[in-house]
């Protein structure tokens, strides 16, 4: 066997390994009808790749629309528009006519329907940081959901961010189950890491950019705010873990063979001793994912991809309100377009609902938000396809400011231009 310290340096921290290849998003492609795919790009600082359009396109097309990876309402807009916990979807207000599923730990998170409900509970993690069964706002869940919600920053990271530990600590405790042992000596780190690289893939994490962020970053692990954040996520997570009374994520832990232990005495004493060894697990996977520099890989993942999701809806159930859900969304394939200050793209957003949908239906929720990109000038088949990261109205040295926080200096044509280039 390998050392032990050895193997430990020659181990990879989840936000240290490299980039899936173009090969890894064809599926991805393939969902949205292979209009498009990834190839290899002069922005190394952006990852090396970069997306392409198959076939030519007309301006004012849609060259193709994207589901979020990761979809997170802002939580300013909360108040003022109830969407969907799952997929966020804007729910029409409550009516003895349209009742909406809600979770059944007592949270207030309404769903479109139960299929969403259970969704959110089985493949997404809400009960990792569920705030229904407590009773105190001291409680360290808590106290991260309300520095969430109270987003002193206003741009929703730490609200991103808590969204992010909850689906990873979610895969990496089924991940463990997956795998069919919870026992855990020091030869077992380098399973340790590969747990925890699978369950940042099963989250959907692994598709981006993270990193780059400089020691005097606001992100960066040693600043005040990344170390806050560290802080209220770890404080959480050991309160999620250790939680025996509610059983947030340890709920399918089996006793031998068996999938439902008996009643025994026996049996629920071994049932016991494996949930404290999947414990031990999840706190030994958790203090590899969410140190200071992990959640600063979470933020800066977060800050280098995200979009604003910004969607408008009239019509709700029949009335003429007009309702906005404002939220932040990674989306793999649409991160994937690097930035032009000239670009051959934009993204939009929508729910996809069709209208006449609305007016006859007597529920008449919408649908989950996607991204659509449509190409602002004829595109050649192979061109590379590329979109603005910034206002790109705005002056040429206002814009470069602005990508410096991307990790980049732009080199469009505009931009050398006006470097007298």
């Amino acid at each position: 066997r390998t050392p032990h310290s050895t193997r430990r340096a020659m181990s990879r921290a989840w936000w240290e390994r490299p980039l899936p290849g173009a090969d890894a998003f064809a599926g991805l492609c393939s969902d949205v009808g292979d209009v498009v795919r990834c190839g290899p790009s002069g922005d190394e600082a952006g990852g090396g790749r970069g997306l392409f359009a198959t076939a030519a396109v007309a301006k004012g097309e849609t060259i193709f629309r994207e589901s979020p990876a990761v979809l997170v309402q802002d939580p300013r807009n909360r108040a003022e528009t109830r969407a969907c916990g799952c997929c966020h979807a804007m729910l029409a207000e409550e009516s003895p006519s349209v009742a909406q599923p809600s979770c059944a730990w007592g949270c207030g998170e309404r769903y479109c329907d139960e299929t969403c409900k259970e969704k959110h509970v089985r493949r997404l993690g809400h009960r990792v940081f569920c705030v229904g069964p407590l009773d105190s706002w001291d409680h360290p869940i808590a106290a991260l959901r309300l520095e969430a919600a109270r987003d002193d920053d206003q741009d929703g990271l730490l609200a991103f961010v808590q969204e992010m530990v909850a689906r990873v600590l979610h895969e990496t405790n089924a991940e463990m189950e997956r795998r069919g042992t919870d026992e855990r000596t020091a030869d077992d780190e380098e399973d340790e890491d590969a747990v925890v690289a699978a369950a940042v893939e099963k989250a959907s994490l692994a598709w981006f950019v993270k990193g780059g962020e400089s020691k005097t970053s606001p992100l960066a692990p040693s600043s005040p705010r990344c170390l806050t954040m560290a802080s209220l996520v770890a404080n959480a997570s050991k309160a999620a873990i250790d939680d025996r009374e509610n059983d947030r994520f340890i709920t399918h832990v089996t006793c031998g063979n068996q999938n439902r232990l008996s009643s025994t005495d026996g049996d629920a004493t071994e049932d016991t001793k494996k949930k404290e060894k999947r414990r031990r697990r999840l706190r030994a996977a958790a203090a590899l994912l969410f140190d200071a520099r992990g959640v600063s890989a979470l933020a800066t993942l977060a800050t280098r991809n995200q979009l604003s999701v910004v969607v408008v809806r009239n019509d709700l159930l029949k009335t003429q309100e007009t309702k906005t859900y404002d939220g932040l969304g990674v989306f793999p394939l649409t991160c994937l377009m690097n930035h032009s200050c000239a670009p051959n793209a934009e993204t939009l957003f929508d729910d996809g609902f069709d209208d006449e949908a609305v007016r006859v239906s007597s529920t008449a929720e919408a649908s989950a938000p996607r991204a659509r990109v449509v190409a602002l000038r004829d595109v050649a088949a192979g061109e590379e396809l590329t979109h603005a990261y910034v206002d790109v109205t705005r002056p040429a040295e206002v814009r470069a400011a602005a990508l410096a926080g991307f990790g980049f200096k732009c080199g469009c044509e505009r931009c050398a231009r006006a470097r007298g280039g």
